[in-house]
């Protein structure tokens, strides 16, 4: 029985933090600003994500759809007395918890959103499978074996359209058809030791921190999934993306996207939870991407759902982005942003929390930068009353105290109601 509560221990540790792991121009306006009205686009010499280009075409089976080959039968909970039936009944009590935990993002617009989506790729296997979000500021999706589905808040701030969520989706959904998930718990039980287990379900407690990410990804890697596993679960996934007309290309981009990300780690201080658990290969995006080439000549029009989930994102987004700063892995949240800006989403938004970036981290130049992101979050058409109160403190970091008390004033008058206003009254007096 010892051996069995250890493993329910892991089982809502890995529920808890989503069990996958991954290794990981400004508009014209008006603004406050007369330093920065000159300054280039903040944008200017970054990059974009790079894409294999013109990559061979990989055959990939069109012929039968996942559901065809899928190696779990519907419905088929195993009998108790068996392991596979105890990993079972572990995970009814891990959704229990994790459902009624603090991370659990209960907004019904989203949950309908996700949900549906995952549904809609399960096909046949949708009224099995239960989908909870989770407030997790990292890249991860993960499913388990009574069909319960998590989605962490940083795999949905890291997408840039429903393509690109739905291919990971369905890398899961396969995961679950094939009955990978299975095997992987089993593998848990049978050869890890159980202290990992206890480790692990002493994190599972609450939204996790930065360093509880760090620790959750060290023990995570001890159960990865094969890399044969891998590939078929990506297979199933790239099927799914072409029997319901997405652009089965987003795979790769957002394959290219997220190790861009994982690159600017240069001390490696958080490794990402779902390659820690999904093992990665080099030639990962351009074996995707070439069997995106193989594919798309076969299918008619293809699309990203770009609208649809920036439609489902938007009241989100600055909570997202708040959870990642608690992370304080500045490198690679200035990536993620960059990432952001350059899809034009929610600009001034966006270059707001650049800005913020710049001025918390606070190293060489930073204080100007900000001041740029702040100016070109001002001359977007939306932009958070926020960015005033930022420009405000940038200012007075340069020595600037009468611009600082103009933004601190515009800051004021349109958020008449802050709860910082005694506060940044003494600013403008001092």
């Amino acid at each position: 029985m010892k051996a069995w509560r250890h493993l329910t221990a892991a089982l809502l540790g890995l529920v808890s933090l989503g069990g996958c792991v991954t290794t990981g121009g400004p508009g014209g306006g008006q603004g406050t600003s007369q330093t920065t009205s000159q300054a280039t686009n903040p944008q200017a010499s970054i990059a974009p994500t790079a894409v294999p280009a013109g990559p061979a075409p990989l055959a990939v089976d069109l012929a039968r759809t996942p559901y065809e080959t899928a190696k779990l039968r519907h419905n088929a909970q195993p009998a108790r007395a068996t392991l596979e039936g105890s990993l079972w009944m572990m995970s009814d009590n891990a959704e229990t918890t994790i459902r009624q935990g603090a991370g659990i993002v209960t907004d019904p617009a989203l949950n309908a959103y996700v949900g549906g989506l995952v549904c809609k790729l399960a096909g046949p296997y949708c009224g099995e499978i239960r989908t909870h979000i989770v407030r997790v500021p990292d890249f991860n999706a993960s499913m388990y074996p009574n069909g319960a589905m998590v989605v962490w808040t940083g795999l949905l701030l890291r997408v840039r359209n429903e393509a690109q969520l739905a291919a990971v989706l369905a890398h899961e959904i396969g995961h679950y058809m094939q009955r990978h998930t299975v095997q992987r718990m089993e593998d848990i039980y049978t050869k890890s030791n159980a202290l990992i287990f206890v480790q692990m379900a002493t994190i599972a407690a609450g939204i996790p921190a930065a360093g509880d990410l760090i620790q959750l990804a060290t023990l995570a890697s001890v159960a990865s999934f094969s890399r044969e596993s891998e590939t078929e679960a990506d297979d199933v996934s790239l099927r799914l993306l072409v029997q319901y007309g997405y652009d089965p290309s987003e795979a790769s981009r957002l394959w290219s996207q997220v190790m861009e990300e994982s690159a600017a780690d240069k001390d490696r201080s958080r490794r990402s939870i779902f390659f820690a658990s999904h093992p990665a290969s080099e030639n990962r995006a351009d074996r995707l991407a070439r069997q995106a080439a193989f594919a798309l000549p076969q299918m008619g029009a293809t699309e990203a759902g770009r609208d649809r989930y920036r439609a489902a994102i938007a009241p989100h987004l600055a909570s997202f982005v708040r959870d990642e700063f608690r992370m304080r892995n500045m490198d690679r949240l200035e990536v993620v942003l960059n990432q952001l800006s350059r899809e034009d989403f929610n600009r001034g938004e966006i270059n707001f929390y650049q800005g913020e970036l710049y001025r918390v981290r606070n190293a060489a130049n930073d204080n100007v930068k900000a001041l740029q992101f702040y100016d070109a979050s001002i001359k977007a058409p939306v932009h958070p009353p926020e960015v005033y109160r930022s420009l405000g403190q940038a200012y007075l970091r340069a020595g600037q105290k009468s611009d600082a008390n103009r933004a601190f004033q515009e800051y004021l008058l349109r958020a008449p109601d802050a709860a910082d206003r005694k506060l940044i009254e003494a600013m403008m007096g001092s």
